[in-house]
């Protein structure tokens, strides 16, 4: 799953298998940082990783930065 982020974020983004060595189901997905702040933790930085996991793996693959955009807003809507 980490090799789907768009490589820009990949930088940003650290998979959990560089901070530890078990086997677990998630070790590729992105690990989440920790926060000591409020403002911190509603940064982007904080959400994103959590917010890619729980993203649809279909959205996931949409390459076109304007149709995941809308995609995403239209996901966003719909959850409410």
């Amino acid at each position: 799953m980490y090799n789907t982020l768009p490589e820009h974020l990949m930088d940003i983004f650290k998979p959990n298998n560089l901070t530890h060595q078990y086997n677990t189901r998630n070790q590729d997905a992105p690990r989440q940082p920790i926060s000591k702040t409020q403002v911190y933790k509603n940064s982007f930085i904080c959400k994103g990783p959590g917010l890619w996991s729980q993203m649809d793996n279909n959205m996931k693959l949409i390459e076109n930065l304007k149709k995941f955009c809308c995609t995403f807003k239209d996901n966003a809507v719909e959850s409410y």
